[in-house]
């Protein structure tokens, strides 16, 4: 590819019709986006060389868009299986704190029932979900180092290092950014997800 040509990731339709799991369109959609967005990372990485911290920045965004990827696919195979919990109850109202005495106090929460509705789930609830459930066929050490890489999700919220040693600089690295590809692709390459891994290769 010369100067003048436009590189180009895989095309939404190709990415979004790859996928065998029942959904809405704009979540497969939002998926593909984000499948592209990886391609172009996987891409700037392995083409540009920076300085270390902005290469630690690039892991780091790679990882957050990628749990991403892999939290929609876990919510749409639950949701298409019926496993996401119902609620029953919601709350009415605003909080009512009472006093005890100076130092103690209790909350008052009014509920009232209702048609159930789905729980809005966290993707740690979605992971424990997934792995009762056996939906993908993982083993226990995938779900590990699973819920470790939405760990380290998390630290897109920059008060979360508490010490050096938890800084982005020190937790992004190589073997994370392996360990994450590796997760994306088996994730996605799934018989349960997608129909053939020609547009994952990238991943490799």
């Amino acid at each position: 590819m010369n100067n003048n040509e436009m590189w180009l990731p895989t095309k939404i339709d190709y990415i979004k019709n790859n996928f065998v799991f029942d959904s809405t369109d704009t979540l497969k959609k939002n998926i593909a986006y984000n499948i592209q967005y990886t391609q172009y990372l996987i891409r700037d990485i392995s083409t540009n060389k920076y300085t270390s911290v902005l290469n630690k920045m690039r892991y780091k965004t790679f990882v957050i868009t990628s749990i991403s990827i892999i939290e929609a696919v876990f919510y749409a195979l639950l949701k298409a299986r019926n496993l996401i919990p119902l609620e029953e109850w919601k709350e009415v109202g605003d909080h009512k704190h009472q006093h005890v005495d100076d130092n103690t106090f209790y909350t008052i929460i009014k509920k009232r029932k209702v048609t159930p509705f789905e729980k809005n789930i966290r993707f740690d609830e979605a992971i424990s979900l997934v792995e009762k459930n056996n939906v993908l066929g993982f083993s226990k050490k995938a779900y590990e180092i699973l819920r470790y890489l939405q760990n380290l999700r998390n630290h897109l919220h920059l008060n979360k290092a508490k010490e050096i040693s938890q800084s982005d600089y020190n937790y992004f690295n190589e073997a994370v950014f392996f360990a994450m590809k590796m997760a994306l692709y088996y994730t996605l390459s799934n018989k349960n997800v997608s129909m053939e891994k020609n547009y994952l290769k990238y991943l490799k």
